[in-house]
């Protein structure tokens, strides 16, 4: 039996070692990395893509007369649906 803090640790382990494959007709082997970004914590620039994702929302509605609710559940709605490995803290002040 696995308790659930070991099954987790053991896939993130997993999911971040490097692995080998075989290129085929060839004998060599290349290394695969699998990298985990962390949630909510996001480098640079990836946040500010997720923050031009998050503030072109508004300008996306403003000829559709959206009243004020309908632009912030849009706004919330585009910032759920980026990965949090995509953003970090200013991100969500900035959808807030």
């Amino acid at each position: 039996n696995r308790s659930k803090g070991s099954s987790s640790t053991s896939l993130l382990a997993a999911a971040s070692q490097t692995y080998r494959r075989k290129n085929k007709g060839s004998k060599q082997t290349s290394p695969i990395s699998v990298n985990t970004q962390k949630p909510w914590l996001a480098d640079y620039s990836t946040s500010v893509r997720s923050q031009k994702k998050i503030q072109s929302v508004p300008s996306k509605l403003r000829g559709k007369n959206a009243n004020p609710v309908q632009v912030a559940h849009a706004v919330l709605s585009t910032f759920l649906n980026i990965p949090p490995s995509e953003c970090n803290a200013a991100n969500v002040v900035c959808a807030l």
